[in-house]
């Protein structure tokens, strides 16, 4: 659901809400409350504790995607294989914080894996064009969306994925 990890669309709402709230205006915010107090800031619908939102920040700049405590790197191992069939949704209508742009890239970066992507939005048989939040809480969205997320898990629910266990 609009799952992407850097935002490289160009366009005035990428301005406004990554670059000048999420990067600028945002870290003064947890720096001041000791976590990012998005939801009475309106700038997000769930608070951010410190350490989260300031990787986060630190992943939309970064072009390597490593963990910052520990330095792991998530597109070696991605790329290995060995995520499970996922679909991947993007509101027609988002213009930054999930761009159907950055989503693909994001399934990019996600290494091989069996995977759909889907576009929410009127020219692909939804009833409106969906953005990033309303994709899951507009009304509408019940028999837009949900049906087609439902009938994915569904389709896939009996797929393997071996994980090895620790000897």
């Amino acid at each position: 659901f609009g799952t992407k990890r850097r935002v490289r669309v160009q366009n005035p709402s990428k301005w406004l809400y990554i670059d000048l709230i999420w990067k600028g205006l945002a870290p003064l915010a947890r720096r001041v409350c000791g976590y990012l107090p998005a939801r009475s800031l309106r700038w997000g619908s769930d608070d951010e504790y410190a350490a989260s939102h300031a990787d986060s920040v630190a992943w939309v700049r970064e072009t390597a995607w490593r963990d910052p405590e520990d330095d792991f790197d998530y597109v070696a191992a991605l790329a290995q294989g060995g995520l499970p069939p996922t679909l991947h949704l993007a509101g027609h209508r988002d213009r930054a914080l999930g761009h159907p742009r950055d989503v693909a890239r994001f399934v990019e970066e996600c290494g091989p894996h069996r995977h759909v992507l889907r576009v929410l939005g009127r020219e692909n048989g939804q009833g409106r064009d969906y953005g990033h939040l309303d994709m899951l809480t507009h009304p509408d969205a019940v028999k837009d969306v949900y049906p087609q997320a439902l009938a994915w898990c569904q389709a896939h629910q009996n797929d393997a994925v071996s994980v090895e266990e620790d000897a």
